[in-house]
């Protein structure tokens, strides 16, 4: 007589679902919306839709600005438990964040902004806020467990329609965010957990070794830096002693950032953005500094014990720096 199979381990249950919340649009304003929780997510996707008022002679890509339409979303924010910021990050640089993270940018067919002719552009696109780990071995070590929260909110902190595009005077259908989240049950365990947030300094003229003081204690993947004037000319990252970053940002942009994304980089770089060359997709404003080079996540800068930690430019003018960090809290045996 057969035996009874041995059991097999459980597997997680994915699931798909709208949290049916949509947040609306007040100009350069916040507004806040709270999820619907439970299980473990691993992504969220954050869905832009609107109408700008724009005739089409303005609506060219040398009208559109750095981010093209997630400049109108100046933050992105998730909080936990009414005061917790977990994730925040502008929109512009969530949607570099997806190019570095998942290899590309929403599709260029869903939009009309920037086209050269269109009046009136529509834009609709989603960017991803991701929880577990892209581009790692064990992306699920940073997987985010809702199921004991007792608030979670999302907040959207809106700009203008000039921050699209400059000639634009208004929107014809006011932008909204809906929401909606990938998430898995059957799962379980110690996650750790992944911050992101924002540094953002101005700097007021050319000098060397612009320190911006990153906390202690966590550590730290990446760096996504939003250099707004294209004045950064080398980067560093150090503790004295040690210097673990100390190269000119040319040499960072093309053997840290954009070349690691070799699946869509060169050939299909015009196919996934709405608007390649423009300054939307301008490679010389978003830098990427990625520590771990084959998804092992323990080569993250480990900053526990360390009494300091800066992040360093060399400048050659006045421009602001936005810094977004990727932390890692992770249980200590």
């Amino acid at each position: 007589m057969a035996g009874t199979p041995a059991a097999r381990p459980s597997s997680p249950i994915p699931f798909f679902r709208d949290l049916g919340t949509i947040i609306p649009y007040t100009t350069n304003s916040a507004q806040s919306k709270e999820l619907t929780r439970g299980m473990v997510w691993r992504e969220l996707y954050v869905r832009l839709q609107g109408q700008l008022t724009c005739t089409g002679g303005n609506n060219t890509a040398a009208n559109t600005l750095p981010g093209d339409e997630w400049a109108v979303v100046h933050n992105v924010t998730l909080r936990l438990n009414g005061r917790d910021i977990y994730k925040q990050i502008s929109g512009r640089a969530l949607r570099w964040l997806q190019y570095y993270l998942y290899g590309e940018f929403p599709r260029k067919s869903l939009g009309t902004v920037g086209d050269g002719s269109t009046a009136n552009p529509s834009f609709d696109s989603s960017l991803i806020l991701p929880f577990w780990m892209p581009r790692s071995s064990s992306p699920m070590d940073f997987a985010f467990d809702t199921s004991q929260l007792s608030r979670l909110e999302l907040e959207i902190q809106w700009g203008t329609h000039t921050d699209i595009n400059s000639a634009a005077t208004g929107f014809t259908v006011a932008p909204t965010v809906a929401t909606y989240v990938y998430e898995v049950a059957n799962v379980g365990g110690a996650f750790a957990r992944w911050n992101i947030f924002p540094i953002s300094n101005a700097i007021a003229g050319a000098q060397n070794k612009y320190q911006f003081r990153i906390p202690v204690g966590y550590m730290y993947r990446s760096f996504l830096i939003y250099d707004q004037s294209a004045v950064i000319t080398n980067a560093y990252l150090e503790s004295q002693p040690t210097q673990w970053l100390g190269l000119p940002i040319q040499v960072v942009r093309d053997k840290l950032g954009v070349d690691r994304r070799n699946s869509i980089v060169p050939g299909a770089f015009a196919n996934t953005s709405y608007l390649a060359g423009a300054p939307g997709d301008d490679l010389t404003h978003f830098i990427y500094l990625d520590f771990v080079g084959h998804g092992d996540n323990l080569e993250s800068i480990d900053s526990y014990g360390l009494s300091d930690l800066f992040l360093e430019f060399d400048v050659s003018g006045a421009g602001t720096v936005n810094v977004f960090p990727s932390q890692l809290v992770v249980p200590r045996g």
